[in-house]
């Protein structure tokens, strides 16, 4: 009884080769930044009030840039699933910096809409909004 204790703790606390990457490789992500890039420069109204939803600046379209790098994806995934349960979906995150802030997609959902939250540079929680 106690080897097999020992060795299902071994088989348990084995780090795993191959850990996941927190970069999201959605084949969407150009399809999002250029929505961004098309919000934050947009003029009129109507973006004016957009922006307002994201919480976001009127902003060089050179200003929305996809995040890549994974230490700060995996902060952003951790942001990102903070009050989700059960464990962290597998495929990561995609992330953009967008001037001051940072725009998360992940596997949060409502309904058919998936979630994006805007984070502050420090990633407080800013707005979640369905997309």
């Amino acid at each position: 009884m106690t080897s097999l204790i020992l060795a299902i703790s071994l088989l348990l606390s084995t780090p795993n080769d191959k850990a996941l990457p927190w970069c999201s490789r959605s084949p969407l992500a150009e399809h999002v930044v250029a929505d961004f890039k098309e919000i934050v420069e947009a003029e009129g109204a109507e973006a004016d009030m957009e922006r307002r939803l994201y919480d976001l600046s009127r902003l060089p379209r050179d200003s929305v840039i996809h995040i890549v790098d994974e230490r700060l994806c995996e902060r952003a995934a951790r942001a990102y699933y903070r009050h989700r349960l059960g464990p962290t979906p597998r495929g990561g995150v995609f992330v953009m910096r967008i001037g001051n802030r940072y725009a998360v997609y992940g596997a949060n959902r409502a309904g058919e809409w998936t979630i994006v939250s805007i984070f502050s540079l420090q990633f407080d929680p800013i707005v979640s909004i369905g997309r």
